[in-house]
């Protein structure tokens, strides 16, 4: 915003400019086996295919949740 505000001069000076970047520790954590199995206990129905999907497959929530069930074969 302040880039385009400052190209357009409605601002004098982008406040911001130079400043360091945040620096996070890139996270990568898995679930453990007794994760999965208590995750999948607590699941019903629906749910539980799509949790099925998603760990099988690496699929986000919002990729499973277009899937049409006609399209998937859980077999």
């Amino acid at each position: 915003m302040f880039t385009g505000a400052t190209k357009h001069g409605l601002v004098s000076r982008h406040p911001v400019k130079g400043g360091e970047y945040l620096k996070v520790k890139p996270r990568e954590r898995y679930l453990t086996p007794q994760e999965i199995h208590t995750l999948l206990n607590v699941c019903t129905g629906d749910l539980r295919d799509m949790v099925i999907i998603a760990m099988g497959t690496g699929m986000r929530a919002s990729e499973v949740l277009g899937l049409n069930r006609d399209h998937v074969d859980l077999k």
